[in-house]
């Protein structure tokens, strides 16, 4: 089971994105050299995402991150 987290918010609510998301042309940014697939449902975040095996290792990236931004 892949798990994609954002590294933008931390979130693991990432989907394919869609015309609604600027998704152009097989995920080309018109007048942009940046190529993408999926996009961050909490914070828009649009690039290369964290990819995880299991919950456990998200669990631990999460935790890790909350504690970051605390500081």
């Amino acid at each position: 089971m892949k798990i994609l987290a954002c590294p933008q918010c931390g979130s693991k609510n990432v989907e394919m994105g869609t015309l609604n998301d600027g998704l152009w042309g097989g995920g080309f940014i018109p007048n942009s050299r940046e190529w993408w697939r999926h996009v961050c449902k909490d914070c828009g975040f649009r690039g290369n995402f964290i990819e995880f095996d299991t919950i456990e290792a998200y669990e631990a990236f999460a935790k890790a991150f909350k504690e970051d931004k605390k500081e």
